[in-house]
């Protein structure tokens, strides 16, 4: 549940290459989408506040939340990153926008879904299956076999095992165990007071974001170069260690005692689950530094220890691990929310998204954001999307180390 105040948008561009007249018509788009949502009945529900601080998804057949469709809308992004209510006063579970080109050459789809629903993978699961069920119908071909997806929480819960010992690290533990006034208070506002308020406030702060392109070439260069500095059992490091590596020695703060690394991982494959269980299982993996550290000049040394301390940190989530994070979340009902103390302590924190394949970003955020995206056909390496405040970005694109990586896109 953290984060899942906000919005997972994303814009798709579909070029119209066959010059047809009637490109990707809005009914079929619609029927497609109404057979889709057959599978994925969450996104049909209304939220409802209960007075512990949780938040759930009520599913009524004789009350549907119908997905807010909207053809020619006066932009490709209506829907903002915190989820607000919209001109009916509802909050829609589901938001889609379509933008016809000029001339008939092609169309934006733009399409937002509540993470109180789902979690990043899942979302790209709903549009896939969206997809395959619309390429189904214009071509005519037999219809994709419909998979059974669970939203019962109860699946996780399944799979949950016990150690005799506590891993979570004291950082993260206090995070979610630790009572914050504000923040255990802003639970108790309502769903759409809570997404008012929030979204007042993210308005309030200006962002700078800016997409880089780091080649295959360069993640090689990279590997060959740390080789030597790397000890005995951290000679497997991946590109996303080396990658999370160097964004955490970008622009060190200058007061700040630690900084950290919040890098998400899925739970469902760290507990092996067999169910398509579809709603939120990506929980965050704090990785904190001294900042004495991360002030020491970036080179192969230097970048090998920090790739060793991802590796060995993301590598270390057990199933053990994840059920004590399930459990001390659960145990801590306004917990979801706590997170966003971080925001204004003065600890500069980062948040990586490894698993990210949004192909457009489209929200600049003043906290520190990095995405992982896959780079465009025909281009190979990754592309690293980085969102900051305006000062911590300045920093970040004079890096040296850095600007000899990433090759700046926008």
């Amino acid at each position: 549940m953290q984060g899942s105040f906000s919005t997972i948008p994303c814009a798709y561009v579909f070029e119209n290459t066959s010059s047809v007249t009637d490109f990707m018509p809005t009914e079929q788009l619609k029927k497609a989408l109404a057979n889709t949502l057959e599978t994925f009945s969450i996104l049909l529900g209304h939220l409802r506040h209960k007075v512990t601080g949780n938040i759930l998804i009520e599913l009524d057949p004789d009350n549907i939340n119908h997905p807010e469709f909207l053809d020619w809308p006066p932009s490709v992004v209506t829907v903002g990153p915190i989820a607000t209510t919209a001109s009916d006063s509802e909050i829609h579970m589901l938001n889609v926008h379509v933008i016809r080109l000029k001339e008939n050459s092609g169309l934006v789809l733009f399409i937002s879904v509540l993470h109180y629903a789902f979690d990043d993978a899942n979302f790209f699961v709903f549009v896939n299956s969206w997809a395959d069920t619309m390429y189904g119908m214009v071509h005519s071909a037999v219809p994709p076999i419909r998979r059974t997806y669970s939203f019962d929480r109860s699946i996780v819960r399944s799979y949950l095992t016990t150690s005799g010992q506590v891993l979570i690290d004291p950082t993260s533990h206090a995070i979610y165990s630790t009572p914050n006034v504000i923040i255990d208070w802003s639970t108790l506002l309502s769903h759409t007071t809570l997404g008012a308020m929030l979204s007042k406030t993210t308005g309030l702060a200006k962002g700078e974001a800016h997409l880089f392109h780091v080649s295959q070439r360069k993640l090689n260069e990279l590997h060959q170069m740390l080789q030597p500095h790397l000890i005995f059992g951290t000679s497997h490091i991946s590109d996303n260690d080396i990658l999370v590596a160097l964004i955490r020695k970008l622009g060190p703060p200058q007061v700040e005692e630690h900084a950290s690394v919040r890098v998400p991982f899925d739970l469902r494959s760290r507990l092996n689950v067999k169910e398509n269980y579809t709603e939120n299982c990506l929980t965050g993996l704090l990785i904190r530094d001294q900042v004495n550290d991360l002030r020491r000049p970036t080179n192969a040394a230097t970048l090998a220890d920090a790739a060793a301390q991802v590796q060995s940190t993301v590598s270390s989530v057990s199933p053990q691990l994840v059920s004590e994070f399930v459990e001390l979340i659960s145990a801590h009902p306004t917990s979801y929310l706590r997170p966003l103390a971080l925001t204004a302590s003065r600890m500069r924190t980062f948040l990586v998204c490894t698993t990210c394949v949004s192909l457009t970003p489209l929200f600049a955020s003043s906290l520190s954001i990095v995405a992982f995206l896959p780079p465009m056909p025909s281009t190979d390496g990754v592309n690293v999307l980085l969102s900051s405040n305006p000062t911590a970005m300045k920093g970040m694109l004079v890096d040296p180390f850095w600007e000899n990586v990433g090759e700046l896109v926008w």
